[in-house]
């Protein structure tokens, strides 16, 4: 299957998209689809569980080779907005949590997970992971906040107008700058503002967003002394 210029694979079961697409020879767009995975990957090393059939899990390749290794982030700022630009069509307004996961209010609806091969100082490949909860209403209970399209609207949808939208918004997200890249993320981060409650290495503490770097995703946290905090990925943990 063709959607302008990016080639569908549809498989019934996989043990995870990602797997699947890093392991060949895929060309630049092409999305690997499967209504189930039977040990489907998500951040932190967990296994993201989904339903089988009931919401959309799929891997994009794409090869990203005028972008150097030193800004991978970059493809994760398109990969977060792609998908937020997606729920957004279908009236769901959610926020990227910091890095890669997509929410609304306090509950995830969705997570990305990116992996990257290497060509000398700039990336090769990049298999970009992502699960999006559609139509299921229950979780397991070892989920601790999730949500999905039918819980936040009711009714059922149909799936492949979601992921031609999120391939449409995908492409558009892959031609801008950056720049505008970076302003749109930080517009759209989860909890940009105010107070939270977080927690690292040394135990729970308070503070406020600054920024996130546009090009290695370094955190950048203000504390209640008025220190700054820096942290890369998996070294802090949003509190709810």
């Amino acid at each position: 299957m063709k959607s302008e210029g990016f080639s569908i694979e549809h498989f019934s079961t996989l043990t995870s998209t990602n797997d699947h697409a890093m392991g060949y020879d895929y060309p630049h767009g092409t999305v690997i689809v499967a209504e189930n995975q039977t040990a489907g990957r998500g951040q932190r090393g967990n296994l993201w569980q989904a339903q089988a059939g009931a919401n959309l899990t799929f891997s994009l390749v794409v090869h990203p080779r005028h972008i150097p290794v030193c800004e991978q982030y970059t493809i994760s700022m398109i990969a977060a907005l792609a998908a937020c630009d997606t729920l957004r069509e279908w009236g769901v307004d959610c926020e990227i949590k910091w890095s890669n996961d997509i929410y609304v209010n306090d509950k995830k609806i969705g997570g990305i997970l990116i992996e990257h091969s290497f060509h000398s100082e700039n990336l090769a490949k990049s298999v970009i992971g992502v699960g999006l909860n559609i139509n299921q209403t229950h979780f397991p209970p070892e989920i601790p906040n999730p949500t999905s399209m039918s819980l936040l609207c009711g009714g059922s949808y149909d799936k492949t107008p979601i992921l031609d939208a999120f391939i449409t918004c995908f492409r558009e997200r892959y031609s801008q700058s950056n720049t505008r890249l970076h302003a749109d993320y930080t517009q759209r981060l989860w909890r940009r503002e105010g107070q939270w409650r977080f927690r690292d290495k040394e135990g729970d503490f308070v503070a406020s967003i600054r920024e996130v770097d546009n090009k290695t995703g370094q955190l950048t946290l203000l504390d209640e002394r008025g220190e700054l905090r820096r942290y890369w990925f998996k070294e802090v943990e949003f509190l709810l």
